[in-house]
């Protein structure tokens, strides 16, 4: 029996070898939500699937789903992702804190468009952000991410707002009362 291709867009949560040849992925994608997947033979020299399935990286995946697991078929890079931060140190780590904390707090198919559709923006405005706005801009995705997941109620002043806007990024400045809320939240969940 054939099975059915899935193309979809996906972020790298994580990535672990299994067997010899072959990794685990956990993709955040578009359309399945959490999705640990096998390459096969991602780990041979002239693997093709490999170069891009690259830790954080965002990528256009074909996915299979066989008894139980799903597979990795093929892959192409996408230009948005880890590759728009360039090389700003404080701007890749925090998106890479981000995604730590997403493999930690996403189930497996539990499907989420709108966590997706924030991690597109979290890349856009990390890439674009002053250095001195990074801390703020991690602080509104992760409290955006805690209220999306129903672990927090956010403030009045970001109900209705775009992801980012400025509004937002003054409120969760680092030592205000936004910031110590997302903390508290953070603890209080996954103690």
């Amino acid at each position: 029996m054939p099975y059915h291709r899935y193309e979809t867009d996906a972020f790298v949560l994580a990535v672990a070898p299994v067997r010899e040849r072959d990794r685990l992925y956990s993709l955040l994608t578009r359309d399945f939500g959490l999705v640990k997947a096998v390459a096969a033979g991602a780990l041979m020299p002239h693997s093709r699937l490999a170069p891009h399935l690259l830790k954080a990286g965002r990528l256009k995946v074909s996915l299979v789903k066989g008894k139980g697991s799903w597979r990795i078929v093929g892959t192409r890079e996408s230009e948005s992702g880890w590759a728009s931060l360039g090389s700003a140190p404080h701007a890749r780590q925090a998106y890479l804190r981000v995604l730590r904390f997403l493999r930690i707090a996403l189930y497996e198919e539990d499907r989420h468009p709108e966590i997706f559709e924030l991690l597109d923006a979290l890349c856009a405005k990390l890439a674009a952000a002053a250095p001195d706005e990074i801390r703020a801009v991690e602080v509104v995705a992760v409290g955006r991410l805690l209220a999306e997941l129903g672990h927090l109620e956010l403030p009045e002043i970001m109900m209705g707002t775009s992801l980012f806007a400025d509004d937002s990024l003054r409120t969760a400045e680092p030592g205000g009362r936004f910031s110590s809320l997302v903390n508290e939240t953070l603890r209080r969940v996954f103690q």
